[in-house]
């Protein structure tokens, strides 16, 4: 495999990561202490109660 192959595949990688935990932290912990709308119609679309919010 040539470098620049396996150097574009972990970028890809790593800006998934990034954004997927970004997507989470924004949506766990605001320093508002709201939680955001989005990751609420992904994890609870039904609004469970039994899921902790941080």
């Amino acid at each position: 495999m040539p470098e620049w192959a396996a150097f574009v595949g972990l970028t890809g990688f790593l800006l998934t990561a990034l954004l997927g935990l970004a997507r989470l932290s924004q949506g766990a912990v605001r320093p508002d202490g709201g939680v955001s709308s989005t990751v609420d119609s992904v994890s609870m679309p039904d609004g469970d109660p039994t899921i902790p919010r941080f």
